[in-house]
């Protein structure tokens, strides 16, 4: 009799704990639910939210790893290459730019030697600008066998174009670009690069497109790049491998 009854309250205990689970699991679906019906739009109507991951100042060491990130995350990416470090290893550098087009990402030029003097402050600095430019596509082209007109100017068009590079850029074939988001990850540790992000991110309310400038020269970037990947999938952004067709609509970096 003491048997059955001690079984009894044991059998009573469980259904009571097995009660409050069940009613904790229903409350936490109800606010994980309600998080998510509350968190930004990210589609209206058929578009699609945009991003597009973009890197400076490459080639370097950290290339290599930065592409198997991309790789393993299946994201593509754009690389604004530097045309005088193209040349410092051309053998390896040719192995490097062909995997960056074998695997879905763009090239893109960054001038020949990120001279803010030369490009933007002599007299000559708007016909500099294109020159280098010429000279660093010549170099893609040789490597690759491919002709690319993208390019983004060193420190970004707002840092030193005068009206007269505008001109020279648009009498010639290529189209420059800059970006919105900047965690500026060539100074800050990977949770500040993270941080900086999403604060970003977030201040502009989510916008339909992102272009998001890195630089291929530190760790920190490589630390922080699967924790933005994977942020970027979250909120429901479609990593964009870049085309010459595409029309891009954001607004250029404000911060």
């Amino acid at each position: 009799m003491k048997t059955h009854k001690m079984f009894l309250i044991i059998a009573s205990v469980i259904l009571i704990l097995i009660s409050l689970l069940l009613a904790l699991s229903f409350r936490f679906y109800n606010c994980s639910v309600e998080a998510l019906e509350t968190r930004p739009a990210f589609k209206s109507g058929d578009e699609i939210k945009r991003a597009f991951l973009s890197f400076d100042d490459g080639p370097t060491v950290y290339t290599e790893d930065i592409l198997d990130l991309l790789q393993a995350h299946n994201a593509p990416a754009i690389f604004f290459l530097w045309g005088e470090r193209i040349t410092n290893d051309m053998t390896q550098n040719e192995l490097l730019l062909k995997r960056m087009l074998n695997e879905g990402h763009y090239i893109g030029l960054h001038s020949m030697n990120h001279d803010y003097r030369q490009l933007y402050l002599e007299d000559n600095s708007p016909q500099e600008f294109i020159t280098q430019m010429i000279d660093a596509q010549k170099i893609v082209y040789e490597l690759t066998g491919y002709l690319t007109h993208l390019c983004r100017a060193p420190y970004g068009r707002m840092s030193g174009f005068t009206q007269a590079h505008y001109n020279e850029v648009a009498n010639s074939k290529f189209r420059c670009v800059d970006w919105n988001i900047d965690p500026e990850d060539w100074k800050n540790d990977a949770d500040e690069i993270f941080s900086q992000l999403v604060m970003q991110i977030q201040k502009l309310g989510f916008p339909p497109e992102l272009m998001i400038v890195m630089h291929d020269v530190g760790e920190e970037t490589i630390i922080a790049l699967p924790k933005i990947i994977e942020f970027l999938r979250q909120y429901e952004y479609f990593i964009t491998p870049y085309s010459p067709d595409h029309e891009f609509i954001f607004q250029n970096y404000t911060f």
